[in-house]
């Protein structure tokens, strides 16, 4: 069987474009990940901030009934921003995942 030297070309470049898009989909992948670890620790920091307000207004260390309008404003603030980016990522930013033809 002989191999012309437009097979040899084909199949250089078809391993060109296949290592290419195998290392950009890795990338995508650790920059979603990236992303979602940020997104997930904010939360987390924002959950840990309203936690010691709260305890700070049960010990009656700070006046609790001006904090909470704003505690209250802030988490729905919070929320509708989070919606918005769960609608950008699902929407907007969705991933195809058909298979190259």
């Amino acid at each position: 069987m002989k191999i012309s030297f437009q097979q040899i070309k084909e199949l250089f470049i078809f391993d060109c474009v296949f290592s290419f898009l195998t290392s950009y989909n890795k990338y995508i992948l650790t920059m979603n990940l990236t992303i979602k670890k940020i997104v997930g620790y904010l939360l987390v920091l924002l959950v840990l901030i309203f936690t010691i307000i709260g305890i700070l207004g049960v010990w009656e260390v700070i006046n609790l009934h001006d904090v909470i309008g704003k505690f209250l404003m802030s988490l729905l603030i919070i929320f509708i921003a989070s919606a918005v980016a769960l609608f950008i990522f699902s929407v907007v930013l969705k991933d195809d995942n058909r298979p190259l033809s």
